[in-house]
């Protein structure tokens, strides 16, 4: 699976990759990608990495970008963190396969069901972020029971 965030893939994606990764490295291949390509190259925002750390979390990894239809073709499941990023991939899909494939995040989320975005902190101060990390665990959570709980009823039948 993949998670997309805006053109400044190192805030949001990053930390979903992080958090993704926590405990599930073994059962799932994850990768983060901005739809933009303003930070190719560059680890994520200090801020979101030093509230991940402080969380446990390894926010390293440098942000990409999306690339269609490679990244189409290759994952199961392309998750979105806001509307904006939902529009822009499903705008880029080629297929109804391709547009079956992208999910918002939010919709995993079980703690703050209200919340249908991932909102971006960075033009915020640091509980932008604390909020950020929260939604993301969430929705990370709730991710991997969902997709357990798929697993098990496929070993079932």
């Amino acid at each position: 699976l993949v998670l997309l965030s805006a053109g400044r893939g190192e805030r949001k994606g990053p930390a979903g990759l992080g958090q993704a990764k926590a405990g599930q490295s073994d059962h799932y291949e994850i990768d983060s990608a901005g739809i933009g390509s303003w930070h190719v190259g560059e680890l994520p925002d200090p801020r979101m990495r030093r509230l991940g750390s402080r969380d446990g979390y390894t926010f390293n990894h440098h942000a990409r970008k999306f690339h269609v239809p490679n990244d189409f073709r290759y994952f199961d499941l392309i998750l979105v963190m806001d509307e904006e990023n939902f529009r822009e991939i499903n705008r880029q899909a080629k297929t109804t396969e391709e547009m079956a494939k992208i999910q918002r995040l939010s919709d995993y989320m079980t703690h703050h069901p209200e919340q249908h975005t991932i909102p971006d902190p960075y033009y915020y101060g640091p509980e932008a972020f604390e909020l950020a990390i929260e939604l993301i665990e969430d929705g990370c959570l709730g991710l991997f029971h969902h997709l357990e709980s798929a697993r098990k009823q496929e070993w079932k039948s």
